[in-house]
């Protein structure tokens, strides 16, 4: 019983400091596996390209790549109920979605523009009670100067907003209100190559962010290595919390172009986590660890879920793949963009009630 405590004890302490942020732990502690299955809910026909999804209670907001209109908002039973948004360069258009964010005290939907750097405001009371509704640009990071420079895809935090960077000063740059100070959190890890530049190191690390609904958490999911990283938000600044990281960017190439070198992944390199999303008790990381020359790698049927305090960790195991998903805030339902055996996009639903405790 003693040894048995240690090696529990010992794994804990693994996870809670992922061993170091240069060294990956070897040993998988999603060792508590639960097989969950799923139904359709939005058939194919009925979608255009969906990129991204989130949901705020009783709706889902899906984000179309391409086609337009560029957001499609359904209740929780997949009946449509509003389009909105189309690309371009004004007030209430958007040219490619970044991310979407759910502010559940608001009651708001937040849509960062990948390319024009500015995040659109959805309200969920005028768009479900206004026949024409128009969003509205809550942030442009153009404006307020260098935050445009320096941020991939941003969210709101609170009356600031955080991002991920594109500085080797940080992996998550912080703003305040004004766009003025810049506060840089989490160090890169050492370069797994030494020729890399500074530049290039960053670009290995891209991510997504979510918060709990709560905003007392945060997370980011590395989406070329397997580094999960979650922080506790205090006001307008994050502290570390916990990391694990099982493995780091590998099996790159140089490609030359233009008399130029440039860093890339190749066929073997290794994917990490397409997606992720949390609740005000789990994290679920949608994990791939399959290498890029696999068809479809972005696609994976494992999320790890984890709680805030690192204590309790299972893997599901989805009976369909997915390469985004969604949860709802009491734990019941993972909502994920997936594929039909002719490739076309279906969201599908999976009952996950009574299955974490």
């Amino acid at each position: 019983m003693k040894t048995h405590y240690s090696s529990l004890l010992l794994l804990f302490l693994l996870f809670i400091s992922g061993c170091s942020n240069d060294e990956p732990v070897k040993i998988d502690i999603y060792s508590t596996t639960i097989n969950v299955k799923g139904k359709v809910l939005v058939t194919s026909d009925r979608l255009i390209d969906p990129w991204t999804i989130s949901c705020m209670d009783s709706l889902l907001v899906l984000a179309n790549k391409k086609g337009e209109p560029l957001i499609e908002v359904y209740n929780t039973k997949g009946e449509l109920l509003k389009k909105l948004l189309k690309k371009g360069k004004g007030a209430s258009d958007i040219r490619m979605v970044g991310g979407l964010q759910r502010d559940l005290s608001k009651q708001r939907f937040y849509v960062g523009d990948l390319f024009d750097k500015k995040i659109i405001m959805i309200s969920v009371k005028n768009l479900l009670g206004q026949k024409d509704y128009q969003a509205s640009t809550f942030v442009d990071f153009k404006k307020l100067g260098a935050s445009g420079d320096v941020l991939e895809k941003a969210y709101v935090l609170n009356n600031s907003f955080v991002g991920e960077s594109s500085s080797p000063k940080g992996r998550i740059v912080l703003i305040d209100s004004s766009g003025k100070k810049l506060t840089y959190k989490l160090d890169f890890p050492k370069k797994v190559d030494p020729t890399l530049s500074d530049e290039e190191n960053v670009h290995l690390y891209s991510g997504t962010i979510k918060f709990s609904p709560n905003n007392k958490n945060l997370t980011f999911a590395t989406y070329n290595a397997g580094c999960l990283d979650c922080f506790d938000v205090k006001s307008t600044d994050i502290f570390p919390k916990w990391h694990y990281y099982d493995f780091f960017p590998n099996n790159l190439n140089r490609v030359k172009l233009d008399d130029k070198s440039y860093v890339a992944f190749s066929n073997k390199s290794v994917a990490g986590y397409p997606d992720v999303d949390a609740t005000n008790k789990y994290v679920y990381a949608l994990f791939s660890g399959k290498t890029f020359e696999t068809t479809d790698y972005t696609f994976s049927n494992v999320i790890r879920v984890t709680s805030w305090d690192g204590k309790k960790r299972y893997k599901l195991i989805l009976n369909r793949d997915i390469n985004r998903l969604t949860v709802s805030q009491d734990d019941a339902t993972i909502y994920g963009i997936s594929k039909n055996i002719k490739g076309d996009p279906e969201i599908i639903a999976f009952d996950i009630k009574n299955l974490i405790k």
